[in-house]
């Protein structure tokens, strides 16, 4: 592709864009409540086996409050635009960048520039969210939102100056939509990484809609509950789902607030509750061991030695307090 077919393409006058629209002020603004219209994604359909494209948005228009099930990220190539989500304005400049979780209304009220629409499949967003998940950022928490479905917001709005490189690496990915091939996709996926990193390289401010979320020391405190009300049973995985962080994070977060790993705090919280029994009951060990979460009593009797340095009967006969 060359420079004057970019070219074209990125300012060439679409059908789209010579019908601009001309219905009154007033109408523009009922529509920013929507009525409750579904707009399908019939518009636009991935290829089969893509999980990224690009395409270029209409300019000199309003267009109606719609909603995809894929996640849509525009990114304001040139010059200005006004960006609607669900009633929430968003005034955007060169190099802004403004993700939208899947289900969620949205329109571009009025725009003068040029916006390239990356739209991503939610799948493929397993694939993003390491990248951001590295450090603790407004992004990694919106990504993992999409992902886990907990505390999920309903975009995120970056303010980035304009880049440079982030602008060229914009320049590729369009270049490959357009000469699109059996290599384009492994193509557009790994730039769609690099283009995550620049974000987070470049980025100066951040706003998503109201109701952030809670700080990290809050929210490990309610990790912690968790465990503590689900100690019999929990695992990684279900931690990961239900409040929208990876393993690898999870596991940061629990030795930096903690000093300790989850599989420990696991335990530790076992052998609390299996101390508590063998003093105050008169179950055999064997039903301890599965009242607080064994399956194998030799498993258990194992564990319970190397914690507390004695045998879960000689421990009956000599309790000691936790």
């Amino acid at each position: 592709m060359t420079q004057e077919q970019l070219k074209e393409w990125l300012f060439s006058f679409a059908v789209e864009d010579r019908d601009r629209d001309t219905r009154p002020q007033e109408e523009a603004i009922d529509r920013v409540y929507p009525n409750g219209k579904k707009f399908t994604d019939s518009f636009f359909v991935f290829q089969e086996g893509q999980k990224v494209a690009i395409c270029r948005h209409p300019r000199f228009t309003t267009g109606e409050y719609h909603m995809h099930s894929f996640v849509e990220i525009l990114y304001l190539y040139s010059g200005n635009c006004v960006h609607l989500v669900e009633g929430k304005t968003m005034q955007m400049t060169t190099g802004d960048v403004c993700i939208i979780s899947p289900e969620i209304y949205h329109l571009i009220e009025a725009c003068d520039g040029i916006i390239i629409n990356i739209l991503v499949t939610k799948e493929y967003l397993t694939s993003l969210y390491p990248v951001a998940e590295e450090e603790d950022n407004p992004l990694s928490e919106f990504l993992g939102g999409i992902l886990y479905g907990t505390n999920r917001k309903k975009y995120l709005y970056m303010q980035c100056p304009p880049c440079d490189p982030m602008k060229a690496l914009v320049e590729k990915m369009i270049e490959e939509s357009v000469e699109y091939d059996r290599y384009s996709n492994p193509c557009l996926e790994a730039m769609l990484v690099q283009f995550f990193a620049w974000i987070l390289r470049t980025c100066t401010g951040w706003q998503s809609e109201e109701g952030e979320s809670c700080s990290k020391e809050e929210r490990i405190v309610e990790i912690l509950q968790y465990v503590q009300d689900h100690y019999r049973s929990v695992t990684m995985e279900e931690l990961s789902r239900r409040f929208n962080y990876t393993p690898t994070h999870l596991c940061r977060l629990f030795k930096r607030y903690t000093n300790s790993s989850f599989n420990r705090i696991v335990i530790d919280i076992k052998m609390y509750h299996a101390c508590r029994l063998l003093r105050s009951s008169a179950l055999p060990v064997q039903n301890i061991a599965y009242a607080v979460g064994y399956e194998s009593v030799e498993y258990f009797h194992r564990i319970f030695k190397q914690v507390m340095k004695m045998t879960p009967l000689e421990y009956k006969k000599n309790p000691q307090v936790w």
